[in-house]
């Protein structure tokens, strides 16, 4: 995935997100996740929770946040995060839909990496290659009216073919989610 060995994507996803975390409001809450491998979760414990506030305000949640994203290559590179064979962001976004309430409030979800769903319940690595079909559909209010954002969707995949399979399955699974707002952005 790119954000985990390229250094200036790492870097333009934190600023992206930073620009979007710079106008949430006081009481805005911020969840910042890894979506590897489950069984490797405990390894790499990125867990980050944190409300902006008085003393906290936005613009200390842009910095954080922008200073993270940039930091993960580094963090690869000297061994304090492991890269895990698997992504599991179907898991992730289950795992998430109980800390928020889209109905309630304003809810933005960032996805930033390639986008490539691979472990033992769904790999679009087989589905690229034939082996298998759609992944199966998600409950259907699971993230009813989130936003959804994925940075760097299909970065690397090199055919549009591959590109195409890889934006339309996420389409159809967070539409039938109940996403509301649906950005797949390779750049920005």
């Amino acid at each position: 995935t790119p954000l985990v060995d390229a250094e200036g994507f790492a870097k333009s996803a934190g600023g992206f997100l930073a620009t979007s975390t710079r106008a949430w409001p006081f009481g805005s809450t911020v969840h910042i996740r890894t979506f590897g491998e489950p069984s490797a979760l405990a390894k790499n414990p990125l867990r980050l929770d944190f409300e902006i506030h008085n003393f906290s305000p936005a613009m200390n949640a842009a910095s954080t946040v922008t200073a993270l994203t940039s930091a993960v290559p580094r963090l690869v590179a000297k061994g304090k995060l492991q890269i895990q064979e698997q992504t599991d962001i179907f898991g992730a976004l289950k795992n998430l839909a109980p800390l928020v309430n889209c109905q309630a409030t304003d809810t933005q979800v960032f996805v930033v990496g390639d986008g490539l769903q691979h472990s033992p319940d769904y790999s679009l690595y087989a589905a690229i290659q034939g082996k298998v079909g759609p992944p199966p559909s998600p409950p259907d209010s699971l993230l009813t009216g989130c936003h959804v954002t994925f940075l760097g969707i299909g970065e690397g995949l090199g055919t549009a073919a591959s590109m195409n399979l890889v934006r339309q399955t996420w389409t159809d699974r967070l539409r039938q989610a109940g996403v509301e707002a649906l950005s797949l952005l390779q750049t920005w």
